[in-house]
């Protein structure tokens, strides 16, 4: 048995929620911070992920780097990159 900070210490897991707050509202919190995430991006992540785990290493990074393509010419992608050097916070429209 470990405690959950045993647990984040090893890597186990990648969030502690902070004392008096459930792990629900620690969810919500890290939902709100991916929602902020482009979507064509966090498609592409996720898709990524989803196949590229199920491959050996060359072939996941092939997978990755056919994801990253789709994005590069999006126009979320220039909105990212614009708010960056604008230090301002992206709106991304899914384009």
């Amino acid at each position: 048995m470990l405690s959950a900070q045993q647990a984040h210490d090893l890597g186990i897991v990648n969030h502690l929620a902070d004392e008096g707050q459930s792990a629900t509202d620690r969810v919500v919190v890290l939902a709100q911070e991916v929602l902020k995430a482009g979507p064509l991006a966090l498609r592409a992540a996720k898709l990524a992920i989803d196949t590229g785990s199920q491959l050996d290493l060359e072939f996941g990074l092939d997978s990755e780097a056919t994801c990253y393509q789709t994005i590069l010419k999006s126009t979320d992608r220039l909105e990212g990159l614009k708010a960056f050097a604008e230090k301002r916070p992206p709106v991304y429209k899914g384009e």
